[in-house]
């Protein structure tokens, strides 16, 4: 098999959430891929770490937060600009998971460097989380901003849940009044319900 055919079986794999499998023929791919291409092969294996860590929660030591890590950083290498964003958001996930909250932080800011417009609101919601225990006004200018990008009515409505969120031990009218405009932008009927028991 040539590197193509690898990178394509480690994407099937990718896609059929089989992680290890994925990793094992993106390895393949990378030992005679041309180095433009390198970059894609580092970032889906990060992905591939990534998901096999937090989606099907598994839990284990620092060492597989470092490969995720390794991944992203070696991707970041010869990736071009337009996909730069991505790859520093995994990064601040990683770092964020690691409990190294300001490397996270500045590698969402880094992120929004290279974001399109219409994506920064999920970067500035994930600072809004970042600084919800720290600096009070960041928290409501990050979401502000999320507000301000998002265009889409789902994530209008998650982003007013995470102002209800911010606001119910600090104000509890406030909550209220962002837990009722996320009932108005939810379309799912199992999530209202959950939220008006909120």
């Amino acid at each position: 098999m040539n590197w193509e055919e690898y990178f394509k079986k480690g994407n099937e794999y990718m896609e059929r959430n089989m992680y290890d499998k994925a990793i094992e023929y993106f390895e393949k791919a990378l030992k005679d891929c041309p180095d433009d291409k390198k970059w894609e092969i580092y970032m889906k294996s990060g992905l591939c770490m990534w998901n096999k860590l937090f989606k099907y929660k598994i839990r284990t030591h620092k060492a597989d937060y470092n490969k995720t890590i390794e991944y992203f950083k070696k991707a970041l290498e010869n990736c071009p600009d337009e996909e730069k964003w991505k790859i520093f958001v995994g990064l601040g996930l990683c770092y964020s998971s690691k409990g190294n909250r300001n490397k996270a932080i500045k590698c969402h800011k880094e992120a929004l460097k290279y974001c399109p417009d219409d994506k920064k609101w999920l970067i500035f919601l994930n600072l809004g989380v970042y600084y919800e225990l720290r600096d009070y006004n960041k928290v409501i200018e990050y979401y502000e901003n999320a507000l301000k990008y998002c265009s889409n009515e789902e994530g209008k409505g998650l982003i007013f849940l995470y102002l209800a969120v911010f606001y119910d031990s600090r104000d509890y009218k406030k909550a209220i009044e962002y837990y009722k405009k996320s009932l108005e932008y939810c379309s799912d009927e199992n999530t209202k319900k959950q939220l008006i028991h909120c």
